[in-house]
C-alpha cells in the first residue's frame, strides 16, 4: 500500500512512522509512505496556504487551489488515490472501515487529506472521494486523525503482524452471528440486525494466578482449549452487550 499524507506539519507525523508495527511493516515493503507538505508546491513570495474566508468570519481557511495542485502532483507521481478528507463532519471511522480500505487498497494508493486552522475551502469536496472523522471531539490539525488512521490500517495488512490471529483475536474481533449464538446461548445475539457481530476482546490474564486475591478464571489454567475459546467469546459477547446499552 502507498500512504500519502498532505500536511502542512510533516515533522508531527515523521516520528510515529519510524517505531514498532510501522516501522517493521515499512522495512518488509507493506506500505510506502509520502508526506507531501503543499506549502512546498506553492509558486506566491510568501508560500500562501490560507485566505481569510469570504463573507466575513474568525480564522483563516485553507485555500483550495494549491491543494488540488498538491494532490494531483501526488497522483501523477504515485498514481491515483483514493482521497480522504480528514474532518470533524465526515463519516466515522470504524474497525469495519479499516477492514474495508485495507483489504481494498493494500495494493493501490491512500492519500490523507490533514487540515488546520478552520479548515477547508467547501470546494475540496469536488477533488476527494469522501471524508473521515475520528471522533465527536475538537482536533487542532488533522494530524492526529491521520496517524490514528495509519496505526489502524497498516497492522491490517497481509504479512505485517508476527501471528495470524494478532488482528482477529482484539478488539474489534467479528464473530457469525449463529456461531455466537451456539457459544453462548444467548437469544438477544439473534437480535442483532448483521449476520456478523463485531465484539470487544474478551479479558485477558498472565502471572501470578492471584493477585491480592484476584484470581485468574479457572478455565483458563484447564488446557481445555475449546472451552477457553467458548469462555472467551461469552465474554466478549457480555463486554459487547454492556457497551450497546449505553
Amino acid at each position: 500500500m502507498i500512504i500519502s499524507v498532505l500536511t502542512l506539519f510533516p515533522q508531527v507525523i515523521e516520528p510515529f512512522l519510524g517505531h514498532s508495527i510501522i516501522k517493521r511493516a515499512v522495512e518488509k515493503n507493506k506500505v510506502q509512505f509520502n508526506l507531501i507538505n503543499w506549502r512546498d508546491l506553492t509558486t506566491d513570495k510568501h508560500h500562501t496556504v490560507d485566505e481569510h474566508p469570504y463573507g466575513g468570519g474568525s480564522g483563516m481557511l485553507l485555500m483550495v487551489e494549491p491543494l488540488v495542485k498538491a494532490i494531483k502532483a501526488t497522483e501523477t507521481k504515485f498514481g491515483p488515490a483514493h482521497k480522504i478528507m480528514l474532518s470533524p463532519q465526515g463519516n466515522l471511522w470504524q474497525q469495519k472501515k479499516a477492514e474495508q480500505i485495507s483489504r481494498s487498497l493494500h495494493q493501490k494508493h491512500l492519500m490523507l487529506i490533514c487540515g488546520h486552522y478552520e479548515g477547508f475551502d467547501e470546494r475540496l469536496l469536488h477533488y476527494i472521494n469522501e471524508q473521515i472523522s475520528i471522533g465527536e471531539y475538537v482536533l487542532s490539525s488533522g494530524e492526529s486523525a491521520a496517524v490514528v488512521i495509519v496505526d489502524s490500517l497498516v497492522r491490517l495488512l497481509p504479512g505485517v503482524l508476527k501471528k495470524n490471529d494478532a488482528t482477529t483475536d482484539e478488539s474489534f474481533m467479528q464473530v457469525d452471528r449463529q456461531r455466537l449464538y451456539e457459544l453462548t446461548d444467548d437469544k438477544e445475539v439473534l437480535k442483532q440486525p448483521e449476520e456478523t457481530v463485531t465484539l470487544f476482546e474478551y479479558p485477558q490474564y498472565t502471572k501470578p494466578e492471584n493477585f491480592q486475591g484476584h484470581l485468574v478464571p479457572k478455565v483458563l489454567l484447564s488446557g481445555n482449549h475449546a472451552e477457553i475459546q467458548k469462555w472467551r467469546y461469552q465474554q466478549a459477547w457480555k463486554k459487547t452487550k454492556i457497551r450497546q446499552k449505553k
